[in-house]
């Protein structure tokens, strides 16, 4: 890149205009239908918002769909309740049977909305949500503060840039309080984190630019892969350029939401400063260049 007048910005942890008083409503819904009414409803309701769009942070209450494979939903559920202490979860769906009703339960849901909805059921238990003083997920209200995001850039390749960032990651996963630790892999050209970490992940960032308006916490969880000592990775996916780019906006809005869910969000850039590293970097808690004593890096 030519533009020699860049340098890394400062964002806010929260650049969300709307209220922080209101607690948040999130969709992670595939029927157009059911989640069509949903909007509707919580629209109508006094003392809650739906989510705008990719609007940083965590939302209060989040309302899934069970999906064909119940054991999977209830994973996430309880993977999600790990990450975010203070949100509660809704789980709707056209299946009434006893056992899922109670794995649901199990998992850490807090209401179960049969479908067809019912506008007088759901406006009941976003009531009981409201009453129970659930609040947004604050910095203030001595919830999960944004997590830090540290960012490995490579002076060349082949100094080391992906060791060191594996390892940082490893090494703050087994420190105190057990903090949430995602590694992230923004490197365009020949990412190797699932190499170094032996892993044959199914998902990658290429699954959220393939339709990042799919983007939410429910999908976010889905597309890492949790390695045995619990770091959640995200590969890059993209081992050269000719099927395509990663987008600075993806990167941009997968970021923000890493950050509203893990105490530390480890990046991997690699040695190349296009476009996407630099959204990268703009994002970026601390930057860490990596670096040996050879002309080349210098």
């Amino acid at each position: 890149m030519k533009d020699k007048s860049w340098k890394p910005k400062r964002v806010g942890a929260d650049s969300s205009g709307a209220s922080s008083d209101v607690p948040v409503i999130e969709l992670s819904i595939r029927s157009t239908e059911c989640k069509a009414t949903l909007e509707s409803l919580i629209r109508e309701t006094d003392g809650v918002r739906l989510k705008d769009g990719q609007e940083p942070g965590v939302p209060a209450l989040m309302i899934m769909e069970l999906e064909e494979t119940p054991e999977d939903t209830f994973s996430l559920i309880r993977e999600m309740m790990k990450l975010n202490k203070g949100m509660e979860i809704f789980l709707t769906a056209s299946r009434l049977e006893s056992n899922i009703l109670l794995e649901a339960m199990r998992a850490g849901a807090k209401e179960f909305l049969a479908q067809p909805l019912q506008k007088q059921e759901v406006s009941d238990a976003i009531r009981r949500f409201v009453e129970r003083g659930t609040a947004p997920v604050r910095q203030d209200d001595g919830q999960r503060a944004p997590g830090k995001v540290l960012a490995f850039f490579g002076g060349k390749g082949g100094v080391g840039t992906t060791s060191i960032a594996v390892n940082l990651a490893a090494a703050i996963k087994k420190g105190p309080n057990n903090p949430s630790v995602a590694l992230v892999d923004v490197n365009q050209h020949g990412g190797d984190l699932p190499l170094y970490l032996d892993l044959q992940p199914n998902h990658s960032f290429r699954d959220i630019a393939t339709d990042l308006s799919r983007l939410d916490q429910a999908f976010l969880i889905r597309v890492l892969t949790k390695t045995e000592l619990g770091i959640q990775v995200l590969p890059s996916g993209y081992d050269d350029l000719s099927t395509g780019r990663l987008s600075p906006d993806c990167v941009d809005a997968t970021l923000r939401l890493l950050q509203s869910s893990f105490d530390y969000v480890i990046l991997d850039c690699g040695h190349v400063l296009d476009l996407t590293t630099k959204k990268a970097l703009e994002l970026a808690t601390l930057i860490l260049v990596t670096s040996t004593l050879m002309v080349p890096v210098v």
